[in-house]
């Protein structure tokens, strides 16, 4: 009986700890595989250049670690904004099982919810973006 309510208990809270953690990993997945060419194409923005000599003159110069200048920052604000995302996704797909119990239209709403989550927080960081340029 003990050994049960302590597997119920980890699964409990499993639930509410493995979306944000996934979502954190995958904000930095995003930022170490997405860097490179936001670089190059800042390059290109400021050299006026095309995408493979503005490429090769940054290896050639600065080597790989130049495709990579301006990461640390965007490492923890990725990290902290797919956790959120995931987590809220998470919660409210719990919450809507939950209420419903019926899974044929959870799993029919849940995409327009994310859709919906989705819309509204790249709304809000291109204002924010948009307020810093």
């Amino acid at each position: 009986m003990g050994q049960e309510l302590e597997q119920a208990a980890f699964a409990a809270s499993s639930r509410w700890i493995v979306p944000p953690l996934a979502g954190a990993v995958s904000g930095v997945a995003v930022v170490l595989v997405g860097q490179p060419f936001d670089t190059i194409k800042v390059r290109m923005q400021v050299l006026n250049q095309r995408a493979l000599p503005t490429f090769q003159q940054c290896l050639r110069m600065e080597g790989v670690t130049g495709l990579y200048k301006g990461t640390t920052p965007q490492l923890p604000g990725s990290a902290v904004q797919h956790a959120v995302r995931m987590g809220s996704y998470g919660v409210a797909k719990e919450a809507l099982l939950q209420v419903t119990r019926m899974h044929g239209l959870i799993n029919f709403c849940t995409p327009s919810i994310h859709v919906t989550i989705r819309c509204h927080d790249t709304c809000n960081l291109n204002i924010v973006g948009h307020q810093i340029h």
